[in-house]
């Protein structure tokens, strides 16, 4: 389990890289099918992406040898991890680098966007989860254990933890972190 940085160190992490965060997300199909060759897909673990899948109760994902299905799986599935990734402005920060901030280390494959180099959670959906819901990202239960995830790790800004506040409880969501 990984050691959690105090606030303070993330906000210097994050100050050092010249990082503005505007949003922790997970990749789209298209964001990981374009931006990443399959051995940087390759963790060898299965993981989530936002896109939807087939049908209502799927979403799409990274299958644990690197190949993408937009089919997708079942969102109540146990096996699912999480690898976020990370939106961002104001920075030096080019196609390549690499920066460490709230205590994982991320890659930036795009401009404005990093992903996460490890895997932070598994088994994000809760067991009374409507899995006719699982097509909207931004209502999932994917999305709002991301959410926390990020509150606790201190990777939003004052302004964002105030905007965010009233849509995000912590400690809600089963989620194991890894």
């Amino acid at each position: 389990m990984k050691v959690t940085a105090t606030h303070e160190e993330v906000i210097r992490q994050i100050k050092e890289a010249e990082l503005e965060i505007t949003e922790i997300t997970l990749l789209s199909v298209k964001e990981a099918d374009s931006l990443l060759t399959k051995e940087q897909r390759f963790i060898g673990s299965w993981w989530w992406l936002r896109s939807p899948g087939r049908y209502p109760d799927r979403a799409a994902y990274v299958s644990s040898g690197g190949n993408i299905s937009a089919y997708g799986n079942y969102v109540r599935s146990n096996y699912g991890v999480i690898r976020p990734a990370l939106r961002f402005s104001n920075s030096n920060l080019v196609w390549g680098d690499s920066f460490e901030a709230g205590c994982e280390q991320w890659l930036v494959i795009d401009d404005g966007l990093a992903l996460c180099e490890s895997i932070v959670g598994k088994s994000p959906f809760r067991t009374d989860y409507n899995a006719s819901d699982a097509n909207d990202y931004e209502k999932s239960d994917v999305k709002k254990w991301l959410d926390n995830w990020a509150l606790r790790r201190g990777l939003y800004t004052t302004t964002q933890l105030e905007q965010m506040q009233g849509n995000t409880e912590l400690g809600y969501f089963p989620g194991r972190s890894v």
